[in-house]
């Protein structure tokens, strides 16, 4: 079983990988300390091929984004495990099925609009999780996808139980207000699992 997070760009310029490496690692810094946990987390990556998982260098100047033979895979450093992510270029067909899926989910027009705009660059980059994993890669994955969607001004979006389905689709501030924030949390089981990660961080 996976779970996966989905951000969709509203600007066109890329952010660089390093630029995501480092905002996602103040993001996830500034929860923890939120909730009194001492640990410093350092958020990695590595891409890696799909057809043999052999390592290819990463320029961390450059683009994040990358060919759809590879796939990005972060960490959170000297944990095991990460989330392995995609940048997928989306075909008019892709883009108009999630443009009706994401308009009925919001009636509201600002959130409509961006909606609109951001489905417009044809791009996603895609976070899946993988069942098993330890608390602080749990918490850690949804703060690189609010990292992409903050520095491309887009949203992220999940229909798979990413956090409570009613928050999407979510801004990167709306996210962040929300996510893993057992006070916050819409669901029994979502505030039951973020209460038993941060308890069972090390």
């Amino acid at each position: 079983m996976s779970i996966t997070f989905s951000v969709f760009p509203l600007k066109k310029e890329v952010p660089s990988f390093q630029e995501v490496l480092d905002l996602s690692t103040k993001k996830i810094n500034k929860f923890l300390k939120d909730y009194g946990v001492n640990f410093d987390a350092k958020i990695e990556v590595r891409l890696l091929a799909k057809e043999n998982n052999l390592e290819k260098k990463i320029e961390l100047d450059a683009s994040a984004k990358w060919d759809e033979d590879y796939y990005a895979w972060f960490s959170v450093a000297t944990i095991s495990g990460g989330t392995d992510s995609y940048y997928w270029e989306l075909s008019d067909e892709e883009k108009s099925d999630n443009l009706e899926e994401f308009l009925r989910r919001t009636s509201d027009e600002s959130r409509q609009k961006l909606v609109k705009d951001s489905l417009e660059n044809k791009v996603e980059w895609n976070f899946r999780r993988s069942a098993g994993q330890l608390p602080i890669t749990n918490i850690a994955y949804g703060f690189i996808a609010s990292a992409f969607a903050e520095l491309t001004g887009g949203f992220i979006y999940s229909d798979d139980g990413g956090w409570d389905y009613q928050i999407f689709p979510a801004t990167s501030e709306e996210f962040d207000a929300v996510y893993f924030r057992s006070e916050k949390a819409i669901s029994e089981e979502k505030r039951e699992w973020a209460i038993n990660c941060i308890e069972n961080i090390y």
